[in-house]
């Protein structure tokens, strides 16, 4: 990538953060200015810094170091009320001396720090290295996500309190209303680039119906929270359309992982993926726009001969098929797809223009549209058959455990990324990671809480990790993941961050409650003569490791 290229993308992406930062500084003002010298207004300040956390870690990234500098200062003001038990007496009369008249000036001026918008100069030592055209590629994209934004709707602080910051130990970030109104303002400023969990208390599902929440896009089926159960408790909330519910004292493992099922179905569900073949252009391209206007990626085939290179670059949910191609039959071509091992599974859908079209006899079997279709039962039914062949592909592919791929699945998914990698000569990273003791830990605290562990870890890994890379479950307790278009001291940063956090969270085991840790072994995929010797080293890297010298060390890379 050229120098022009680099600088152009880094200033785009300064320019992104200021805008999410603006946003950002519009909640701290709606968290802080009523200035609730209570249990709620502690947790309010505690979500504001959360938020001041975030805005001085990003700010040096982008040069806007006296952005960093205030919000950070900002945060240490706040960093009492985060440590202390909520319920200490006098926090609230301390929260009340530290929110006065100058400390929310302070806040209302950080707006004036984002002024510094100019291009990144040439040589400022935040700048990365830009190589010559003829120098090997490097990335320059560090892989890493935003948190999933939650949203807990709940009046009684003891309750929130603990549950807000439980979820905050997993890496989400967490807004607490006790009045579901709150959630409008909070829907007016959401950003456009990622999903927004609704966690709620039972009792105010009508409130929150009368809301409208899923009619903005990024807003998921909401999750309930209830103390007691019901028959008609459970009717009335599948009724409303929700996401999820919950019993207290709430399973925070479980929800977690239902958090994540629904973030992971809404972000599969954009990425839809539609291979069309039909070689009427016209018919063709006006289905091609409607599905691209319903958020699905739609790849046109018009040459039946062209269907076997497309397939392994495209890698569609499912294949739309007319029943006739040129001289082709549509039941003959998905025969010929699925004589390949790695397409047999691959649902095809054949499209007919009426009853009068279908070959009762070939399509027996098969799933088959029957036209003509309006735009909108178009969009529905093919939504609906992706959606069941994800859910297909995922019994097939995915560990039941962790919701991660099988170590068969994850292998094939190396040994592409390592093909692609010697093809195109840029950077990706393959690593092994290993939960520390585990054996012992089952020992300790039953099978029940290591399956606990382990899907944990799994929650933690999508949470941290870019949609384009891959968690596959390796053994009984190690996990691999590939990292595309990163380099190895891009992705170390990355897993000590998911170490950090993940060292952080607190597992219960009836009365008592422990921790766990996890190594990992990391190297470029590019520098191996194949997939399995990256592998392999990656394995040795953890073997070799010497945890007894250097405790505080987490991840090792080959070189180490």
């Amino acid at each position: 990538m050229s120098a022009p290229d680099v600088q152009g993308r880094l200033q785009a992406l300064k320019t992104r953060f200021a805008a999410r930062v603006k946003g950002e500084l519009e909640e701290l003002q709606r968290l802080l200015a009523p200035r609730q010298a209570d249990a709620a207004g502690i947790q309010r300040a505690r979500e504001a810094y959360q938020i001041l956390h975030r805005i001085a870690g990003g700010a040096g990234t982008f040069g806007l170091d006296a952005l960093g500098k205030e919000a950070r200062d900002l945060e240490t003001r706040l960093q009492p009320l985060v440590e202390a038990d909520i319920t200490t007496p006098g926090l609230p009369d301390q929260l009340q001396q530290i929110l006065d008249d100058a400390f929310l000036a302070r806040i209302h001026s950080l707006s004036d720090f984002l002024d510094d918008t100019a291009p990144l100069a040439a040589g400022d030592p935040r700048e990365p290295y830009l190589p010559d055209d003829d120098d090997e590629p490097v990335a320059t994209d560090i892989p890493q996500v935003s948190p999933t934004r939650v949203i807990l709707a709940d009046p009684d602080v003891a309750q929130a309190s603990p549950l807000a910051s439980r979820l905050q130990e997993h890496g989400y970030h967490v807004q607490w209303v006790q009045d579901p109104v709150e959630i409008q303002a909070i829907r007016a400023s959401l950003p456009d680039d990622g999903p927004v969990v609704v966690v709620a208390d039972a009792a105010l599902q009508p409130q929150l119906q009368d809301l409208e929440l899923t009619s903005h896009p990024h807003i998921l089926p909401v999750i309930y929270l209830a103390g007691q159960d019901s028959f008609e408790l459970r009717y009335r909330v599948a009724e409303s359309g929700a996401g999820g519910l919950f019993l207290r004292p709430v399973d925070v493992p479980a929800l977690v992982e239902r958090i994540e099922a629904a973030v992971g179905e809404f972000q599969s569900a954009r990425r839809s993926r539609v291979m069309l073949v039909d070689d009427d252009r016209a018919r063709v391209m006006h289905a091609q726009a409607v599905l691209a206007s319903a958020g699905m990626e739609v790849r046109v085939v018009v040459e039946p001969a062209d269907i076997l290179a497309q397939l392994p670059a495209f890698r569609p949910d499912i294949l739309l098929l007319e029943t006739r191609v040129g001289p082709c039959s549509g039941p003959v071509l998905a025969r010929m797809v699925r004589l390949q091992p790695e397409w047999q599974d691959l649902p095809v859908v054949f499209l007919t223009a009426g009853p009068g079209d279908i070959d009762q006899d070939a399509l027996d079997t098969e799933d088959v549209l029957t036209g003509p279709l309006t735009d909108r039962s178009l969009i529905t039914a093919v939504r609906s058959r992706c959606y069941r062949a994800r859910q297909m592909a995922r019994q097939i592919s995915r560990d039941r455990l962790s919701g991660t791929l099988v170590a068969s699945r994850i292998r094939q998914a190396v040994a592409r990324e390592h093909a692609q990698v010697s093809r195109h000569g840029r950077r990706s990273v393959v690593a092994i990671l290993d939960l520390d003791d585990f054996r012992q830990l089952n020992r300790d605290y039953g099978h029940t809480s290591g399956d606990i562990v382990i899907r944990s870890l799994a929650d933690v890994l999508r949470q941290r990790l870019r949609s384009s890379d891959l968690i596959g479950r390796y053994g009984g307790e190690e996990f691999v993941v590939l990292l595309p278009d990163c380099t190895d001291e891009q992705a170390r940063g990355v897993f000590e961050a998911i170490c950090e956090q993940f060292s952080a969270l607190e597992f219960q085991s009836g009365v008592r409650s422990f921790r766990a840790t996890l190594s990992v072994g990391l190297v470029e995929l590019g520098t191996f003569a194949s997939a399995d010797a990256a592998l392999a080293a990656a394995d040795q890297v953890l073997a070799d490791r010497q945890p007894d010298a250097q405790q505080d060390v987490r991840v090792w890379k080959a070189n180490d």
